[in-house]
């Protein structure tokens, strides 16, 4: 596929998927079919208004669904507390702290299969402090940091049989959790990758608390940031976009955040995109570098300001992991080869960096998406993308 078509197939493909679980600032759609609630602890906390260390004493659901968190302990040392002084606003959680909906007028009850996302931190798991439970024994479906016969480690929850026991709990570290409830069947991703499976028949949710088990007992240790809580099995694709955007505000490390998830090249492995430099626009010193690639093919930079989903764009093996306007890194110069090493690297005008038919400079605030379209023989000719990097420019 030439790269004049290339262009138009992404900008008509990018088009249709912001209508979708993302919208086009590549946030969470509230339009999107089976979106039950959104708990964001950078506007939901007391209804928005509140100021770092008070007592979190309700959380509005952002879905507009009215599905808040309007319930807390009268003990305020038995409440969480709001803490904006990070990088992002969280809700903190001491160990005996929870929040939550009954099962009635407030968060109802979600019958049948389910999907559950959830960004936290967790600073002590020896108390196995659930993420999140029912409000009621009638239905439970949980995410929680171990069992006294084996601790220390995630178990995902779907009301009946046996927990399904997962990946080492990593103290200290922002992850994002993904719970899919499947009617009999169950599976947690801990940043996008699997990390446990479980075979049980799934409960209803009846009602939801936040930071415990349903009993107010085992009381999540750390701080959570958002938790979205969808009707039915979300697509492995709508599955990843949430991911990603989650990943993209909380799971940053180094220069740029490596988000979304990349499919195997014929290397056997996927592609990486990392970047060097300085994330100070006025420096206009940034270089992106595509790792892991096949030898001696050829490929571009993509760019964008919203991060997104859409699996095999225009027939590509890939994923491409950015939505809505695309930038093309097309000009003399800058169409790459990867040569013998299978790496190619480019040093970027942020004066000059193209969005669409423009070209725009790089502003202090900014955000900007960047991936790598590449041509491959796998086994036939085709093409992928690498995994996604977002910047966010001083």
């Amino acid at each position: 596929m030439n790269a004049a078509r290339l262009s138009l197939v992404l900008l008509a493909l990018g088009g249709t998927a912001s209508a979708q679980i993302l919208d086009t600032n590549g946030s969470p759609n509230t339009g999107f079919t089976g979106f039950y609630a959104w708990y964001d602890a950078g506007s939901g906390p007391n209804g928005g208004t509140i100021s770092n260390g008070n007592l979190v004493t309700s959380w509005t659901d952002a879905t507009g669904n009215f599905r808040d968190l309007v319930r807390v302990s009268s003990d305020p040392a038995r409440q969480p507390i709001y803490d904006d002084t990070g990088a992002f606003p969280v809700v903190k959680f001491d160990g005996d702290d929870f929040i939550w909906a009954n099962n009635a007028a407030e968060f109802g009850t979600l019958v049948g299969e389910k999907t559950i996302f959830v960004a936290a931190r967790v600073d002590d798991s020896s108390n196995g402090g659930y993420l999140f439970d029912s409000s009621s024994a009638a239905g439970r479906n949980a995410i929680f940091a171990g069992q006294q016969s084996n601790p220390d480690v995630w178990h995902v929850y779907a009301g009946a049989g046996q927990p399904a026991a997962g990946a080492a709990v990593s103290l200290g570290t922002w992850n994002v959790h993904s719970a899919v409830f499947g009617a009999s069947s169950q599976e947690h991703f801990v940043d996008g990758v699997s990390v446990a499976t479980g075979s049980e028949t799934t409960a209803d949710l009846s009602g939801i608390v936040v930071g415990a088990r349903y009993t107010v007992s085992n009381g999540h240790v750390g701080a959570i940031a958002e938790v979205l809580v969808y009707e039915g099995v979300l697509s492995d694709a709508d599955r990843q976009a949430i991911e990603g955007y989650l990943a993209v505000k909380y799971t940053s490390s180094g220069l740029g955040t490596n988000y979304c998830t990349a499919v195997a090249n014929s290397t056997g492995v996927p592609a990486t995109i990392s970047a060097s430099g300085s994330a100070a626009a006025a420096q206009n010193n940034l270089t992106l570098t595509a790792s892991s690639l096949p030898t001696g093919q050829f490929a571009y930079f993509v760019t964008g300001q919203a991060p997104g989903f859409i699996a095999g764009p225009g027939g590509s093996q890939g994923n491409l992991c950015i939505i809505g306007q695309l930038g093309r890194f097309t000009a003399p110069g800058q169409v790459l080869n990867s040569g013998s090493a299978g790496e190619v690297s480019l040093s970027i005008d942020l004066t000059n960096v193209p969005l669409g038919a423009n070209f725009l400079a790089v502003q202090p605030g900014d955000t900007w998406n960047f991936t790598l379209w590449y041509r491959d023989n796998n086994p036939s000719p085709t093409s992928n993308f690498t995994d996604a990097l977002e910047i966010v420019f001083q």
